[in-house]
């Protein structure tokens, strides 16, 4: 079970894709592709931690 403060912490794909200056379907596939970690909230809801997506930018520059 995720904690509550993580949860508040998690970003919405909208958010992620903005940051990213991607599409949401683009971010969608690069989920699908294992290349950005997601958490799975709800039935249909992925959200994304900060820390993954620092990460995910700092493969993609290096």
């Amino acid at each position: 079970m995720l904690d509550v403060e993580v949860v508040a912490r998690l970003l919405r794909a909208k958010e992620v894709a903005d940051l990213l200056a991607v599409s949401v379907w683009h971010l969608d596939q690069l989920r699908r592709d294992g290349l950005i970690k997601s958490v799975h909230v709800g039935s249909r809801t992925h959200r994304y931690h900060p820390d993954d997506v620092a990460d995910f930018v700092r493969r993609r520059r290096g």
